[in-house]
């Protein structure tokens, strides 16, 4: 559960943000926009949120 989560922070934040937010995960940089804390709050959402794996049919 907790790999899952942080493997989603670092797709979404990659795909929806531009940057990486792994470093984040362990401290803070003087001068990345991501803190710490933002990084502990997104994974608080994700953690969350429901999980659902969908099989997807071919057309």
């Amino acid at each position: 559960e907790c790999n899952r989560v942080h493997n989603q922070i670092d797709v979404y934040s990659k795909a929806f943000l531009g940057l990486t937010m792994g470093c984040a995960r362990c401290h803070d940089h003087k001068f990345d926009a991501i803190s710490t804390a933002d990084y502990y709050a997104f994974a608080g959402y994700l953690q969350s949120s429901g999980y659902h794996l969908k099989d997807v049919a071919d057309p």
